[in-house]
């Protein structure tokens, strides 16, 4: 497993795809500083909610990229014969890809949070941004719930669209479709029982809890069984189709 995670992390160095991953990971902060500023200063609530809008839309599809990254490669340099003669268990190299992909997803999106800091501060002392400290902490732990709960899903859609299509444009344009797809339920009410949207209705609840569904208590409840419910299907149907036997096989 080990030789398997390295030789993960290393094709990924070498790949374009992944610039541009990092590219739609920052994009919110880049824009959302571009409007305080134009706009002549926010207030941090303002600011976040902005940047968690955008964020929501784009960073499933770094995750689609990321993970798609990492199974087209073997079927664009014909490795993944190599790989099961070598005798490892499918089930293992399937996992290695997925856990390097959940783990660039996550660095992904600190160097988000460490931008938006920096941005916030220096908004805070060129511009007058109001800066109150339980907002910060609030907004960042929503951040980060909101982060976990989109990576798991996404992660195993991508792996799905990949290993069905082989094709990183198929799976490219489908993981903007599922972005945009997640923010088109942000402000409905059975939005809940998506978990693109569900995340991110958590993650502003933990900042401000009257932006959450009217009943919290039956919302939360059926957001998590929809979301664990749905996170499930997913990742068994991953496991089956890679494990599918391939002509190549054969």
């Amino acid at each position: 497993m080990k030789i398997l995670l390295s030789n993960e992390i290393f094709k990924l160095k070498r790949q374009f795809f992944l610039l541009f991953a990092l590219f739609l990971t920052i994009l919110p902060v880049i824009t959302g500083g571009m409007g305080a500023i134009i706009s002549g200063g926010k207030t941090y609530y303002d600011l976040f909610f902005f940047i968690n809008n955008q964020y929501s839309m784009f960073y499933p599809m770094v995750v689609f990229i990321i993970v798609s990254t990492l199974f087209y490669v073997e079927y664009k340099n014909k490795t993944y014969i190599t790989w099961i003669l070598y005798r490892y268990r499918k089930l293992t190299l399937f996992g290695s890809k997925i856990l390097v992909s959940m783990l660039v997803s996550l660095i992904m999106s600190i160097s988000l949070l460490l931008i938006f800091g920096g941005l916030v501060l220096g908004l805070n002392i060129f511009s007058g941004l109001e800066i109150q400290n339980h907002e910060i902490l609030r907004s960042l732990g929503g951040f980060l719930v909101e982060t976990v709960m989109i990576i798991p899903v996404a992660t195993m859609m991508g792996a799905i669209v990949i290993n069905l299509s082989r094709n990183m444009v198929i799976s490219s344009i489908l993981g903007i479709f599922y972005g945009f797809f997640s923010c088109l339920f942000i402000g409905m009410d059975y939005g809940k029982f998506i978990p693109g949207a569900f995340s991110y209705r958590i993650c502003m609840f933990i900042l401000d809890k009257d932006s959450f569904y009217e009943n919290v208590r039956a919302s939360l409840m059926y957001g998590w069984i929809s979301y664990f419910l749905i996170a499930t299907i997913v990742f068994i149907m991953a496991i089956l189709i890679f494990n599918k036997k391939k002509k190549i096989e054969r």
